[in-house]
């Protein structure tokens, strides 16, 4: 799977070059971390990294995404709608 965004990262570096992705699925949409060092957190559940999760359902309406652990700057606001 090739990387359709790219996420410009700055010193101290968070973001792996391949991060996470989001999949399309029966019941709506995952966030499925790809083994990053620092993880992914969707609506606050850590995933990837030290977890054992490696990928989180999004809820229908908002949903937070933060890149590269719970410090990080890249931090995103996603709107699923059925």
């Amino acid at each position: 799977m090739k990387n359709q965004l790219l996420i410009a990262d700055r010193l101290p570096f968070r973001v792996s070059r391949n991060h996470c992705y989001i999949e399309r699925y029966r019941e709506g949409f995952i966030v499925r971390d790809r083994s990053s060092r620092r993880g992914t957190l969707v609506n606050g559940v850590l995933i990837g990294s030290k977890s054992r999760e490696k990928s989180h359902r999004l809820k229908e309406g908002v949903n937070s995404l933060v890149i590269g652990g719970s410090d990080s700057a890249c931090r995103f606001t996603l709107i699923v709608s059925s």
